[in-house]
C-alpha cells in the first residue's frame, strides 16, 4: 500500500500499485501480500560460483 505524510498526517491510496525497483515513491510503500517466496535456496558467494 503507498503511503504518503502530508500536513494532516498519513494518506494511503487504495488499490494494488505496482513499482519499479527504484522508484522515488518505494520510500513510502508497504508490502500488502506476499509475491514470492524461496524455499529449500542454498545461499552462495557469488565470487566462488564466478571463480568457477
Amino acid at each position: 500500500m503507498l503511503y504518503k505524510r502530508t500536513l494532516r498526517g498519513w494518506l494511503h491510496h487504495s488499490g494494488e500499485p505496482w513499482l519499479p525497483y527504484g522508484d522515488s515513491r518505494l520510500d513510502g510503500m508497504l508490502a500488502s501480500k506476499l509475491i514470492m517466496e524461496l524455499r529449500d535456496v542454498t545461499i552462495v558467494d557469488v565470487r566462488e560460483v564466478m571463480a568457477q
